[in-house]
């Protein structure tokens, strides 16, 4: 039974006395991977940013699970880049992934045995447990974001929010986290994937937010990506190599 998660109306977002989200409106229910695209500086992050409440909006109202985000923080789980975090700072992988959990202690509690098996099932689930004594500065770009996930899932959210988590990472670690993602929906879990492959939108998602700082297009793939609207999100410079099931192959 499908029920709302996210309602997102008339939000707009300004850094610098410059807009970069304008009256964006939409609501998305459970058991629903959303990929949000758009050209560079369309403000796909600054939208999921927004959504959380990690920016300030100079308009609109945004509710999850019919909650101000301020009482439903434990139940939202945020992957943000990669190249954000300090790849020098000395922690162990199981320590990362160990962090999930904090948002379910108290500020006096240490970390109990049951929270260590539920990252150590984490891990598992990501196939990274044998490099969990690792520092996390030691791994690829690909584990790395593996490790990052395990963490998401360490809280047992309801609610994903990803910022390009495929950018820059090899072909396994992108299969691992896709078929993670999809086992997370089958679960009643809601996800917004930030993504930038055009390629690979149809193969991966249910829902688009298409947006070039206004919304473009929301709803089902197969009605919003589309070349009218693709072309109009990226000022028609996009390299188009064919239509097939009215998908859209893009390159470049």
């Amino acid at each position: 039974m499908s029920h709302t998660v996210v309602e997102v109306q008339n939000l707009s977002v300004a850094y610098h006395d410059e807009m970069a989200l304008q009256q964006v409106s939409f609501t998305v229910t459970n058991q629903t991977l959303v990929g949000i695209i758009g050209p560079n500086g369309a403000g796909k992050s600054t939208l999921i940013k927004a959504i959380m409440g990690l920016v300030p909006s100079l308009t609109g109202k945004v509710t999850i699970f019919n909650q101000p985000v301020s009482k439903v923080r434990k139940r939202i789980a945020y992957v943000p880049q990669r190249n954000t975090i300090d790849q020098d700072f000395p922690v162990l992988v199981e320590d990362v992934v160990l962090m999930g959990r904090y948002p379910h202690l108290k500020w006096w509690q240490r970390p109990t045995a049951k929270d260590r098996q539920i990252a150590e099932q984490c891990l598992e689930q990501v196939g990274m447990l044998n490099l969990r004594k690792r520092q996390i500065g030691e791994l690829s770009g690909g584990q790395q974001q593996r490790v990052f996930l395990a963490r998401a899932l360490a809280q047992e959210a309801d609610l994903f929010f990803l910022d390009e988590p495929f950018a820059g990472i090899d072909i396994t670690s992108e299969q691992i986290i896709i078929n993670l993602l999809r086992t997370l929906r089958e679960k009643g879990k809601t996800l917004f994937v930030v993504h930038h492959d055009l390629s690979k939108v149809e193969e991966y998602f249910d829902q688009i937010v298409l947006l070039n700082k206004q919304l473009i297009g929301y709803g089902a793939k197969e009605e919003v990506f589309q070349l009218d609207l693709i072309s109009k999100a990226y000022n028609g410079q996009v390299a188009l190599v064919g239509k097939r099931d009215s998908a859209l192959v893009v390159s470049g």
